[in-house]
């Protein structure tokens, strides 16, 4: 469950305020830090590593979905693969979907996402990969949508 979700209490909200704070002030110190992508992708990393989840996680790891390589893009759908159920998060990794269809590492991270985060708004853009023609990908996609158990994501499968 999000914050928002959660009706905390002001010392749990203190704290998880606390520590989404040294999760952050980590990750853009890492982030400055890193000499060059494999570094700054060890940044994202250990954001996803973190055990608080929270909104502004979210919106700080969200456009490195979309930055810098290869590397970064999958560490970045990874970390934020730890949010299932997210709405927000589901909907930045289907636009992220499409913003990497030329880098198949990159898709079937984000897809292994998707997959975690099992919010039904990724059934159409996974059905879509199903049907790319790409197999490598197509497999990823119908294993992600075999994950979703629900009747949109099953006549996704059965439309094949």
């Amino acid at each position: 469950l999000t914050t928002e979700e959660l009706k905390l209490s002001p010392e749990l909200q203190r704290r998880q305020d606390e520590e989404v704070k040294r999760v952050l002030d980590a990750f853009t110190k890492e982030i400055a830090q890193g000499k060059n992508e494999n570094e700054r992708a060890v940044a994202l990393w250990n954001v996803g590593a973190a055990k608080v989840r929270d909104p502004r996680i979210v919106a700080k790891v969200t456009p490195f979905l979309t930055k810098e390589g290869d590397a970064m893009r999958g560490e970045a759908a990874a970390a934020l693969a730890g949010y299932p159920g997210d709405k927000q998060v589901a909907l930045a990794l289907n636009s992220a979907l499409g913003a990497n269809r030329a880098r198949a590492r990159v898709v079937e991270k984000i897809v292994a996402a998707m997959m975690s985060v099992g919010h039904e708004s990724s059934v159409q853009p996974l059905e879509q990969l199903l049907r790319s023609g790409d197999s490598k990908l197509g497999a990823a996609a119908a294993r992600a949508l075999g994950h979703f158990r629900s009747e949109d994501a099953f006549d996704a499968l059965l439309g094949v």
